[in-house]
């Protein structure tokens, strides 16, 4: 962004999510959240050398992770003139 904030997003299946989920159930709904996501991105050692030394930023009380659920959308036109909409974008 322009202030040099990055957001980083996970994007899973509905079904492995909260399945992995229940593995860091503590009782703490944020702590569970934070340790999901950051395990999710280690995953990614390409992403971590990109974002080298950076650092969750946190807002007074607001959680450092957010999460989302069926986050569905649909294009209107999945292929027109020098584009395809393919992987998930195009709904697959």
């Amino acid at each position: 962004m322009h202030n040099g904030v990055v957001s980083v997003g996970v994007v899973m299946d509905k079904d492995i999510a909260s399945e992995k989920r229940k593995r860091y159930d503590t009782g703490d709904h944020s702590e569970k959240f934070q340790r999901l996501y950051l395990d999710e991105l280690k995953r990614a050692p390409g992403l971590i050398k990109l974002l080298g030394e950076g650092q969750l930023r946190t807002k007074e009380g607001e959680p450092p992770v957010k999460t989302t659920s069926d986050f569905s959308y649909a294009a209107r036109e999945y292929a027109g003139d020098h584009y395809r909409i393919a992987g998930d974008a195009g709904g697959w």
